[in-house]
């Protein structure tokens, strides 16, 4: 009797050892994300516990066309891009982009990924609402010569965009074409296709989860290659703003932060959408980091998507 509840109790120790175990390795793994990222993660995730309650925040904050271009309400480039309201979406958000945008703004700085994101997630939304705008007008169009009937094609305008997966997109197309005949493999399947049609593969993906076009993801990809071939140089940000910003009044009390990362801390150079060589620069700097920290690297066929951590 006493052995079988010795026994009992060396279980219940051992259950509660491995619950502190894995408490604690999410708490490590949360102090390792960087300023910006954690803040969109926390405001996406409070946005779409904020939806289930009301839909007040999707109707006054999402990118809906209709309102945003025909009736001006222009905030709403900004403020959907921190609204979620899909849980699918959200969950995503830990596997496909976590990983990849934690090194990113470790190597460029919190600074530069705050306003590399609103900068370029605002004109996704932008090129997002004038191709609903544009589609509307055009099935309106074929629609009143009887070419093709459309029931309603009002509600074109209507159709509303919001969360992160836009600039996810975005980011995912401008990684893929720093090396665009690289081989990477399409999630857990054994096949391997060239990084440039990578981007393509996750939209298919997204559309079997969603069960529906997203055509804000769309916009996200198409965007990623008019940065890449067209905006990428003209959106350079001065190193000397990066540092103005970095030293105003507002981040005085996460400046001193570990997950604030200052530009005298990045790890390497590596500007998003940047050039082949610094690609390979940033990854072999990562990869001799890992090595004297007791990691070890990938070193399977194809490319890794997502990092360690």
């Amino acid at each position: 009797m006493t052995s079988n509840i010795n026994d009992f109790d060396n279980f219940n120790n051992n259950e509660q050892n491995a619950a502190s175990s894995i408490k604690n390795q999410f708490l490590n793994f949360i102090s390792t994300i960087p300023f910006c990222i954690k803040s969109l993660l926390i405001i996406n995730i409070t946005f779409y516990i904020l939806s289930i309650i009301s839909n007040i925040f999707s109707y006054y904050l999402s990118n809906i066309p209709k309102y945003t271009i025909l009736s001006f309400q222009i905030w709403r480039l900004i403020t959907a891009n921190l609204l979620s309201t899909g849980f699918m979406n959200i969950l995503c958000l830990f596997f496909f982009w976590l990983p990849q945008a934690i090194n990113l703004e470790r190597s460029i700085g919190t600074i530069k990924y705050m306003v590399n994101f609103f900068i370029n997630s605002t004109l996704i939304q932008l090129l997002y609402s004038v191709f609903i705008i544009i589609m509307g007008i055009f099935i309106k169009g074929i629609t009143d010569k009887k070419i093709i009937y459309y029931h309603n094609t009002q509600e074109i305008y209507y159709i509303e965009s919001d969360g992160l997966w836009p600039y996810i997109m975005m980011e995912m197309t401008v990684l893929c074409l720093a090396n665009p005949d690289n081989n990477m493999n399409i999630f857990c399947i054994p096949y391997q296709i060239k990084s440039k049609y990578y981007p393509f593969s996750m939209l298919i993906f997204l559309f079997i989860i969603n069960f529906s076009i997203r055509f804000d993801f769309i916009a996200g990809v198409i965007y990623g290659f008019i940065y890449v071939f067209y905006l990428k140089n003209s959106l350079e940000i001065p190193e000397q703003k990066i540092e103005y910003i970095e030293n105003l009044m507002i981040f005085n009390s996460v400046r001193e932060s570990p997950s604030f990362i200052k530009k005298s801390k990045i790890d390497a150079s590596f500007l998003l959408g940047n050039n082949m060589n610094n690609y390979n620069e940033y990854n072999n700097y990562d990869n001799n980091n890992q090595r004297n920290n007791g990691y070890t690297p990938y070193s399977g066929m194809g490319t890794q998507v997502g990092s360690n951590v």
